[in-house]
């Protein structure tokens, strides 16, 4: 259930993501599944995503001025975050291959960087509720609709092994 949770948030992530500019998930920064080393994790695998989402959902100009200044506002918000993270990230790797691993040291490091993670979580999820602010209730059924149909499609393989995030045409 927690994986068709995460195609759900990753696919309104890559829709406003989309709708506001070509950021990318490198950019969005960290995963949802916790897991450090899984950037590629918050890639979207949907067609929606390569799908021409402001033709689509008609998007006026002052409706992407507005995501494209939320995706600026946001980015320059968390981007001291996500550097802090990566930089802990190198840092523990370097920690692990020390002839003397120092698991105290570790573990802490990893409880920094899961609260750093907690924190651009928040910023994300605040950032969707913000792009969906912007949406007209015509707008939101579509991506609903996608959603859906993106859930529904990817159903019978959520079980069966880790739902790798790539694309899929």
């Amino acid at each position: 259930m927690k994986q068709l949770k995460n195609s759900a948030l990753g696919l309104i992530a890559s829709t406003i993501f989309i709708i506001s500019g070509p950021i990318g998930a490198k950019a969005q920064g960290v995963p949802l599944s916790g897991d450090p080393m899984s950037e590629e994790s918050v890639k979207v695998d949907c067609p929606v995503a390569c799908e021409p989402w402001p033709e689509k959902l008609r998007l006026t100009d002052d409706q992407m001025e507005k995501l494209v200044s939320l995706k600026s506002d946001c980015e320059i918000k968390t981007a001291e975050k996500k550097a802090q993270l990566m930089a802990d990230m190198k840092k523990m790797m370097l920690l692990m291959t020390e002839e003397k691993t120092d698991r105290d040291a570790i573990l802490a490091l990893n409880e920094k960087m899961n609260s750093l993670k907690a924190e651009l979580a928040t910023a994300r999820v605040n950032k969707m509720l913000d792009a969906m602010a912007i949406m007209t209730v015509k707008q939101k059924e579509q991506i609903h609709h996608h959603m859906l149909v993106h859930m529904l499609s990817h159903n019978q393989t959520m079980g069966m092994h880790h739902h790798s995030h790539g694309h899929h045409h």
